[in-house]
């Protein structure tokens, strides 16, 4: 399976991710709005997040978790998304610099390394899918587009849709609906407001700390 209109993202992520995050509910890595980039001059960015996220079963109950915090993009493209759960103590830490993407656990001081691919310096979403519209979101002018769910044999199936702003570029919202075994769906969504441009980050934001270490994420619960 892979998702469309954000860049390629791979299932397994799903069930790694979910297997060592506090809570299980860390599947927006899966997801998650950060581009693999580097070596391109990029608009530095600062903004709050907001993410939520509802996992429904086939009986129709749902578990709802909120997610709240900030993410920052310096002008190589490197970006880090750190979030907390809203009215508890756990904290997602995303990062992607030049090494690759990671998945900061502060309880183990583990990093996660969930994808080496070379960086590139586009945007994920171009050339990807096509612009469905253009919408003001949180005073920004963002196109929209259609993200896909697409199998191994290439058919797609539509999950929601992003709202991204062309001229930083920066996606600002992001609503999907992600389809699992069992009739089990995941709802996520995410939106960035008070967003800063132009100032440069502190470059120690976007390494990982030193007495982290770099492992691979576990394998799957079978």
């Amino acid at each position: 399976m892979r998702i469309l209109g954000k860049g390629i993202m791979r299932s397994k992520w799903f069930a790694m991710v979910a297997d060592f995050c506090p809570h299980g509910f860390c599947l927006f890595a899966v997801v998650s709005s950060l581009s693999l980039v580097a070596n391109a001059q990029w608009t530095p960015v600062h903004a709050r997040e907001t993410k939520t996220i509802t996992v429904s079963g086939p009986s129709g109950h749902s578990h709802t978790v909120g997610r709240q915090g900030t993410f920052d993009r310096n002008s190589s493209g490197f970006e880090l998304e750190e979030l907390s759960v809203v009215g508890g103590t756990s904290k997602d830490t995303h990062l992607k610099n030049a090494q690759g993407y990671f998945v900061l656990v502060n309880d183990t001081k583990r990093a996660y390394q969930m994808d080496a691919q070379p960086p590139s310096t586009s945007p994920p979403w171009i050339g990807r899918t096509a612009a469905i519209g253009e919408e003001m979101v949180e005073g920004r002018q963002c196109l929209i587009f259609p993200v896909y769910e697409e199998d191994g044999s290439g058919n797609r199936q539509l999950i929601g849709k992003t709202w991204k702003d062309p001229t930083i570029p920066l996606e600002v919202r992001q609503d999907i609906t992600i389809p699992g075994g069992q009739g089990v769906a995941t709802h996520i969504i995410m939106m960035r407001s008070e967003i800063t441009t132009g100032q440069e980050p502190d470059k120690f934001l976007f390494k990982i700390p030193s007495d982290f270490e770099i492992t691979q994420p576990p394998l799957p619960s079978k």
